[in-house]
């Protein structure tokens, strides 16, 4: 599997997150637009994510600077990234 898709859904846990990133390893694309995500999930994501991903969509979610951080940090591939503006972004 190389683009996963999962925009405006819903009911997606950190179980869910961990298993996707456990067993998608070789995404290119991620799409996590409008999902409701806790806050450990999205540090779990940005933590543990392929770092062959290329495109990742994270709007809608609540992204700090740190995330952003680490992600770029691990994902050298990244070549796009979707976020929209939140108050926790300097």
């Amino acid at each position: 599997l190389q683009v996963l898709d999962l925009s405006s859904g819903q009911g997606l846990s950190i179980t869910s997150i961990q298993n996707i990133v456990a067993k998608c390893d070789d995404l290119k694309e991620i799409n996590f637009a409008d999902t409701i995500l806790s806050q450990d999930s999205v540090n779990f994501l940005v933590k543990n994510l392929t770092p062959k991903i290329e495109k990742v969509n994270l709007s809608g979610l609540e992204i700090m600077d740190e995330h952003i951080e680490l992600l770029l940090e691990k994902c050298k591939q990244i070549k796009v990234t979707f976020m929209c503006p939140s108050a926790n972004l300097t």
